[in-house]
């Protein structure tokens, strides 16, 4: 009995690589590189510290002047492949995103990779506001993936 059992396992276990291998799969680095056009920036704070960031825009932008929706993430593990040359294989938190056409952008924080700075791993609060240039902690979202819904 226990070797009918371990035997049907086995068979059972066998065909899992099949189910895994559906054509849900990723977009490859071609398919970005088809679809979109690479940008880099560095883009400066108020302080005078420039962030690095790559922007990716769908290539309908340019021919139709069509306007998408913006999805940037800042990161503080890298945005590479660095060079304007150098695609990422998927966009975005899914292959969804990418098919929907948005235009991404990552950033990598102050201070790591190739942004200019000082790293701090956790900024205090400011107490004192400076006006409408400052954050108002209250109205912050948690995460680094911010969806805006402007374009350009």
């Amino acid at each position: 009995m226990r070797s009918m059992r371990i035997l049907i396992c086995l068979v059972l276990c066998s065909g899992l690589p099949a189910f895994g291998q559906s054509d849900l799969g990723g977009p490859t680095v071609d398919e970005v590189r088809a679809n979109y056009t690479k940008f880099e920036y560095r883009i400066p704070m108020r302080d005078g510290v420039r962030l690095f960031t790559s922007v990716y825009i769908p290539k309908e932008v340019f021919a139709d002047g069509k306007r998408y929706p913006i999805m940037i993430e800042r990161t503080g593990y890298s945005v590479a492949p660095y060079g304007i040359d150098r695609y990422r294989a998927s966009l975005g938190p899914s292959a969804l995103f990418l098919r929907e056409k948005f235009i991404f952008a990552y950033q990598d924080i102050r201070g790591r990779y190739m942004s200019e700075g000082k790293y701090v791993l956790i900024r205090p609060v400011k107490a004192v506001k400076n006006g409408p240039k400052d954050i108002d902690e209250s109205t912050r979202k948690a995460g680094s993936r911010y969806l805006l819904s402007c374009a350009l």
